[in-house]
């Protein structure tokens, strides 16, 4: 495994992990990094933005993908 995801997978990097509903049926977790970004994840995408807000408030993210399946629309 390589060196920079072991840190992220013991949680040396996390520092909270929540969960909300979008208001439109899709839950979303958002996993909060010591470095103040956050990683927002749901049943078909996965990015990483600046903040919580920065999520909320802008449709790009720092980087981030849609995972293939099923939509939660």
């Amino acid at each position: 495994m390589k060196k920079e995801l072991n840190n992220i997978i013991d949680a040396t990097h996390i520092v909270s992990i929540e969960t909300e509903n979008s208001g439109g049926g899709c839950w979303l977790d958002f996993v909060t990094l010591s470095n103040g970004s956050v990683l927002v994840v749901n049943d078909e995408y996965v990015g990483l933005y600046a903040s919580k807000e920065a999520f909320y408030n802008s449709t790009t993210s720092t980087k981030g993908f849609y995972l293939e399946g099923e939509s939660c629309e």
